[in-house]
């Protein structure tokens, strides 16, 4: 049966079982099989005086997780210690390289970009909007901003994610053995993608793929005073088919290599924005999403954009519908959530969505807080605030996803999720650009390990396995 490798905190100190192979040493904990569905309960714990935020995080960590209705004999999973599973990544991402180029502007001058663009194509756009455009107007748009007041990036929602989560693994890894992070997805043959690819390598996320187009997708991001943004996107047109292959092949895209990843990882996040891709790309998807599935590989699934669920939702409800749902984390802000279910109030919009979910689902809705529902229960988690507020909205949503994610494969509660999600992304929003500082992912993974571990423990559903990471007390 397939099994899943996320982690849930260190291994007990009561039942714990200990194998030894040469001078290495793994424990695994006694571990009770739910028959069905996700289930949690509560199992509280008291930190003492006087101990540091690490102490107490590992000591919440140690807990065996206590599953209601379950049966009380214990079934110990030894930990696989193959070659391929220590090669393998704690996540992958799948998705879209973007190159990012960040402009501060006025509100004036954004007004007369996006009167120039709605004039072209005859809808309207305000601030705040996502606007597909052609190479041609993201060139006359660049051309109008003073090169003191903009930058280029590797951007993108995902990377965004996984540069964070990566630099959040890569501070615990100076204590320990840290995360591994890899992306997948669609870049272009262009020297924009080689720039991309070269940029994520040195940011410590392996880029798995090899050129699928001729160009790299760009953005151009417009933030004005007070803090929004507003993105105007180019996404290359759907590869062509190889020789002797069907229009909804997906092997330039799921290459041996990428496949081999997913099965070997204990995350799969993928964006939303890949359904904007074209037929072809949209088929890889789904078919990544098998793949980890059969695997054992948690599947997540950001929906990016209220505008890509408002073209693409009958696509997004078959990937949470079809055989029983592909999907075990969606992230989502209000304005998506409310596109996909129809429901205005974030609350019931989470709730929605969690009745296809199979671990939890995840809504923001920006300084109220985020909603994480699960089970026909919906928890509140209010936001964090940095003390000078924020300065820079751009990826927020990206911060959170990396937070809660690193929480959840450090072993974090349900409410634990929301708390180091709220943090990460308050970090990235009290300054200018979209990603986490290797300085600040340093602070945040000391203080983080006291938000994670709350009295509600999440459970993986049947056919998924809980691993820990082997460490030394």
């Amino acid at each position: 049966m397939a099994t899943s490798r996320l982690g849930m905190g260190r291994a007990s100190a009561t039942g714990e079982t200990t194998s030894r192979e040469g001078s290495r040493t793994t424990r695994t904990r006694p571990r009770t099989r739910v028959p069905s569905g996700l289930r949690t309960c509560t199992a509280t714990a008291t930190t003492g005086r006087g101990r540091s935020a690490r102490q107490a995080g590992r000591r919440h960590g140690n807990n065996n997780l206590m599953r209601c209705g379950a049966s009380s004999t214990p079934e110990v999973h030894q930990r696989d210690s193959s070659p391929s599973r220590d090669a393998g990544f704690d996540a992958v991402g799948f998705g879209q390289a973007m190159v990012d180029y960040a402009g501060y502007v006025t509100d004036e001058f954004l007004n007369e970009v996006l009167n120039d663009l709605s004039g072209e194509g005859g809808e309207r756009y305000k601030k705040g909007d996502r606007v597909v455009c052609t190479p041609e107007q993201l060139g006359r748009v660049l051309n109008k901003i003073d090169s003191q007041n903009f930058k280029v990036t590797t951007g993108g929602s995902l990377s965004n994610t996984l540069v964070a989560l990566s630099r959040l693994g890569g501070a615990e890894g100076k204590k320990g053995r840290g995360l591994r992070v890899g992306m997948a997805g669609l870049v272009g043959e262009d020297p924009i993608g080689s720039f991309y690819r070269a940029k994520m390598d040195r940011a410590g996320v392996e880029y798995l793929s090899q050129p699928t187009h001729k160009t790299t997708g760009t953005v151009v991001v417009l933030t004005t005073p007070d803090a929004q943004r507003t993105m105007l996107s180019h996404f290359p047109d759907d590869p062509e088919p190889e020789d002797g292959a069907s229009p909804s092949s997906s092997s330039s895209v799921l290459t041996p290599r990428v496949v081999s990843s997913i099965v070997n990882s204990r995350v799969l996040l993928l964006e939303g924005y890949l359904l904007e891709c074209g037929q072809r790309v949209t088929h890889s998807v789904m078919e990544a999403m098998r793949v980890a599935r059969r695997a054992g590989t948690l599947v997540c699934l950001t929906l990016s954009d209220a505008s890509v669920v408002n073209r693409h939702g009958d696509l997004l409800w078959r990937a949470l519908r079809e055989d029983g749902g592909h999907v075990d984390i969606v992230f989502a802000n209000a304005a998506e959530a409310s596109a996909l279910t129809g429901e205005s109030d974030p609350k019931r919009a989470a709730l929605a969505i969690a009745q296809h979910t199979k671990v939890v689902s995840v809504v923001t809705d920006g300084h109220r807080g985020s909603h994480l529902a699960g089970m026909g229960a919906s928890q509140l988690v209010p936001p964090h605030w940095m003390p000078k507020g924020p300065l820079d909205t751009c990826g927020a949503g990206d911060a959170y996803a990396a937070g809660a994610l690193y929480g959840l494969l450090c072993g974090a509660s349900i409410r634990g999720m929301g708390y180091t999600g709220a943090r990460v992304s308050s970090t990235v929003i009290s300054q200018t650009g979209a990603r986490l500082k290797e300085e600040d992912a340093s602070k945040l993974t000391e203080v983080l390990p006291m938000m994670m571990f709350e009295s509600t423990r999440l459970v993986v559903p049947e056919g998924h396995r809980l691993r820990t990471k082997s460490s030394s007390s």
